[in-house]
């Protein structure tokens, strides 16, 4: 026999909760002659891992994320102990470490404290990034990833993928002053190591703070490296089309995203820059293909509906499998058809960062969302004007302040954390990280980071594999970033009854408090924003903290 918890005594099933089964010597879980039973995990005994007839409604919690755990700096004894400062976006995969259950979390720290090209090419040889390998369950670091001959840009985000067809993923990213490096996973040192080097770039000396994107263009089911509109083979390294650069892929500082994909469902990949161009596998060469983008900094697209002969016949309601394209430029987002139509135009948005399309307001059709200096906005083409209900202008559904006017150029994420439909807007600026109802802009979570701000965006992912998602956030002490004390649009922990609450009072869905120790962490006692419901009382608000 073996031992196993027990949820008590049992006649049958019935006396049991919905995870457990009653486990007696008639169905041979106990031995034979034995009286009576006990209810046991299902999992556990003859019976099999689920109870295939326990159904019930799911119900939705508060989302109120915790701290799961962070990394502030590298053990002691580790060679690059100034290398704190994380710029770029976190990434995730699960790599080859023994690392338990546990996924990988990639970061690329920095051992400076501008905000410049030392940061974002290189200029300094003093100044770069070094990357690091942390277990996604503990923030543990596992690993530093260096090359001395080929020093790293701290602002590029690397991409990751399998390169070569061997079950482990590479890591690609941007080297010092030009060119691309990738690093492959060593089973003898088990460790990365620098796998080849690409010098074979036009882009030199610029700032970049893009990184390089994995896509298999020949469909030979081996990935290419796109840096810009530069193609390298996955492989070996080698440049596939020397010599090009496509007009608003390269050249735009701080550097431009490589967005690929089949826009128009003909089986061939496409580059969105100035226009789209598709990949001709024959030649090596990108080849204009439609209009689609006037051209700008940032990219995205997605199918936003039904082109007809004008403008004003594009039908929203009606998804036709093509895709409309997205290009933020400086100060302005716009959607056009892949024949140039332009459907959507808002300027004076100061700035703006890359474009995250999803369905925000869970009407069945996408949405896009762009951070700017001072404000983070969701566009939406069902607001025809600002009297339309539910809009903030036209074009725009909701509107938040921000502060980001170091870059006024920073990503944001989307993702239904409740299992609800309702998506969720995840964004991170100088002083916040932020997560925002999609269909209305409230603020539901709040807590502090500080970043000078580059490309960055917070990632969602199940890091430990727990069937739950956590939100990852880079921080940097760059540029001397002022935050106010308390954030101005968080108008307090949430609430459903005062359970929830450390003071024990909640009221109208926020916890109320008469001091900060009746506050969790990172939470302060401070009177809630203009229009917060309730009678009044002070609330539980996201507050930062020196040193964050």
């Amino acid at each position: 026999g073996e031992c196993v918890p027990t949820d008590g005594p049992c006649e049958t099933d019935s006396d049991c909760s919905g995870d457990t089964y009653c486990c007696t010597a008639a169905d041979g879980c106990l031995p034979e002659g034995e009286e009576g039973g006990w209810c046991i995990p299902y999992g556990e005994g003859p019976k099999g891992d689920v109870n295939e007839e326990c159904l019930g409604d799911v119900v939705i919690g508060l989302f109120e994320p915790d701290l799961q755990c962070e990394w502030t700096a590298p053990p002691a004894g580790d060679p690059f102990p100034n290398h704190v400062n994380v710029l770029t976006t976190p990434m995730v995969a699960q790599l080859p470490y023994d690392s338990g259950h546990a996924g990988e979390i990639v970061l690329v720290t920095y051992n400076c404290t501008d905000g410049g090209s030392a940061s974002s090419y290189g200029s300094d040889p003093a100044c770069y990034g070094v990357i690091r390998i942390l277990n996604g369950q503990t923030c543990e670091q596992l690993d530093t990833i260096d090359d001395p001959a080929n020093r790293i840009i701290a602002a590029t985000p690397p991409a990751i993928g399998d390169l070569d067809g061997d079950g482990s993923p590479e890591i690609v990213t941007l080297r010092a002053i030009s060119g691309v490096i990738a690093f492959s996973w060593d089973a003898g040192q088990q460790r990365y190591v620098t796998q080849w080097t690409a010098l074979d770039s036009n882009i030199a000396s610029q700032n970049r703070w893009d990184g390089p994107a994995i896509h298999d263009l020949d469909d030979d089911g081996l990935p290419e490296v796109v840096s810009s509109s530069e193609v390298y083979d996955g492989v070996s390294g080698a440049r596939l089309n020397p010599g090009q650069l496509v007009p608003g892929g390269a050249g735009v500082s701080p550097g431009v995203f490589s967005v690929v994909g089949d826009l128009d469902q003909d089986g061939i990949a496409e580059l969105v820059a100035g226009g789209v161009w598709r990949w001709d596998v024959a030649g090596s060469q990108w080849v204009a293909d439609s209009a689609g983008s006037p051209g700008g900094r940032h990219y995205g697209f997605a199918d936003f509906g039904t082109p007809g002969p004008t403008v004003a016949d594009f039908d929203r309601f009606t998804l036709d499998g093509v895709a409309e394209v997205v290009t933020v430029t400086a100060g302005g987002v716009q959607l056009h058809t892949l024949d140039g139509q332009e459907l959507l135009s808002v300027a004076g948005i100061a700035g703006g960062g890359p474009p995250t399309i999803g369905d925000f307001d869970d009407d069945g059709f996408p949405e896009i969302a762009s951070a700017g200096g001072n404000f983070y906005r969701v566009f939406d083409l069902d607001c025809v004007d600002a009297m339309t209900p539910g809009c903030a202008a036209q074009w725009v559904r909701w509107i938040q302040p921000s502060q980001d006017l170091s870059s006024s150029n920073t990503g944001s994420s989307i993702f239904d954390f409740e299992g609800d439909g309702q998506a969720e807007a995840v964004y991170g600026d100088e002083c916040y990280l932020r997560v925002y109802e999609g269909a209305s802009g409230e603020v539901l979570y709040s807590a502090p980071r500080t970043s000078c701000t580059w490309y960055e965006n917070p990632i969602v992912a199940d890091l430990d594999i727990d069937d739950n998602t956590e939100i990852l956030v880079g921080s940097n002490t760059n540029c001397s970033v002022t935050c106010p004390a308390v954030d101005p649009i968080h108008r307090g922990l949430r609430c459903e009854d005062g359970t929830g609450c450390p003071s024990g009072v909640c009221d109208a869905g926020f916890c109320r408090c008469m001091a900060d120790a009746e506050c969790p962490a990172e939470h302060g006692c401070a009177a809630p924003p203009a229009g917060t419901p309730g009678g009044g009382g002070n609330t539980c608000r996201a507050i930062h903290p020196p040193g964050i």
